[in-house]
């Protein structure tokens, strides 16, 4: 799963598994967090170098999910410029 879908126990076995991240590697998007029902938070994606101080993170640039006229939309109106195939 994706990983502002999982929630703060699961983050803590990832962190026991995964030590401090070496290797590790995760996908993530705060704006598409909504299973909190069942205790997920974008908070896991905010603390992720926190919880995996050898992690990385990198930001994508390009949404291959969407169509590019609502990815063009939702980037003006969000100001984030986030470009689309």
């Amino acid at each position: 799963d994706e990983y502002q879908d999982i929630n703060r126990a699961s983050a803590k076995l990832v962190q026991t598994l995964a030590g401090d991240g070496k290797g590790l590697w995760c996908v993530g998007d705060l704006r598409q967090a909504i299973y909190r029902f069942r205790g997920a938070s974008p908070a896991n994606v905010t603390h992720f170098l926190t919880d995996f101080p050898h992690g990385k993170r990198a930001d994508l640039q390009v949404n291959y999910r969407s169509r590019p006229h609502l990815v063009q939309l939702f980037g003006a109106a969000s100001g984030e410029g986030v470009s689309a195939w």
